[in-house]
């Protein structure tokens, strides 16, 4: 998908991937200690949330800058200055949406957090109404 991105759209892009790689490798770490699978819908919830519930650019750079400075990643070595000018310039509801999408679309590769297994990609949301339209019926 990247390669149809801008120069500076990818920079963010792949920021935002290798930070959530890293949050999901913490979680597959602590799923693992409490002796359960991950679930990586509900995990993707959580951070798609995080990213989706500010409202205003000043709220959306906490989150952001938040979470990328707590899961920091190869692929944000450098590029500080031009994640700063996406989140503090005119286009910081492009910024959220390329982070939305990032998450979104985050596939596994061999020897990331998922260590290239293959995860069901439901949301924990399309899980429930499922379980619901089973008890129904």
């Amino acid at each position: 998908m990247t390669e149809v991105l801008e120069d500076k759209e990818k920079i963010l892009f792949e920021t935002v991937q290798g930070a959530f790689s890293n949050y999901l490798r913490g979680q597959h770490v602590q799923a693992g200690k409490q002796g359960r699978k991950l679930d990586y819908g509900q995990v993707t919830d959580k951070v798609i949330y995080r990213m989706q519930r500010p409202s205003t650019q000043k709220e959306f750079a906490k989150a952001l800058v938040d979470f990328l400075s707590q899961f920091r990643s190869k692929a944000s070595r450098g590029v500080g200055l031009d994640i700063y000018h996406w989140l503090h310039g005119d286009n910081w509801q492009q910024a959220r949406d390329l982070t939305l999408l990032a998450i979104a679309t985050y596939t596994s590769k061999k020897g990331d957090a998922l260590d290239g297994q293959e995860v069901s990609i439901e949301s924990s949301v399309d899980a429930e109404e499922e379980e619901v339209s089973l008890n129904v019926a």
